[in-house]
């Protein structure tokens, strides 16, 4: 079931991400051809798992720094009744495109100036959704990029 709503337009950089893979889409050196973003700019403030919701792909994304660059998406069984949802099996797919190459956990913790708890999510990880699109947005420190992964 697809979801039509008015969302915010899709940014330009959308487009240039191949679905499944990480991109720094801020920090000194951002993917995309994207400028650089000051600090102090550039980051959300504040435990694993992450559990979202994708509309385009009517799927539930989840996402643990547990498993490096790794996201999921989740498929309900069918039938929308307590019992169908029960009995039916739930099913796991994962989003990652095979040419990732960028785990955004060990990057971070690499860049970060700060010490740094990497088996936590804190809330930083969300779906946000552009026309046809889902990207997963991760933040994982003050001091790193911010990266982003396009679901579809």
């Amino acid at each position: 079931m697809r979801h039509e709503h008015a969302g915010p337009a899709t940014p330009s950089w959308v487009e240039r991400m191949t679905p499944g893979r990480w991109y720094r889409i801020s920090g000194d050196r951002p993917d995309l051809d994207l400028g650089a973003t000051p600090a102090g700019t550039r980051y959300l403030a504040d435990n694993d798992p992450a559990l979202e919701y994708a509309p385009n792909l009517d799927r539930f994304v989840y996402y643990s720094t547990n498993h490096g660059p790794q996201v999921y998406s989740i498929a309900s069984p069918a039938g929308s009744t307590w019992p169908q949802l029960v009995a039916g099996a739930w099913t796991w797919r994962s989003l990652l495109n095979e040419g990732n190459h960028l785990d955004p956990v060990t990057q971070a913790a690499a860049f970060s100036s700060y010490g740094v708890n990497v088996s936590h999510t804190f809330g930083r990880f969300r779906v946000a959704t552009y026309d046809q699109t889902d990207v997963a947005i991760l933040v994982r420190h003050t001091d790193t990029p911010v990266y982003a992964m396009r679901l579809n």
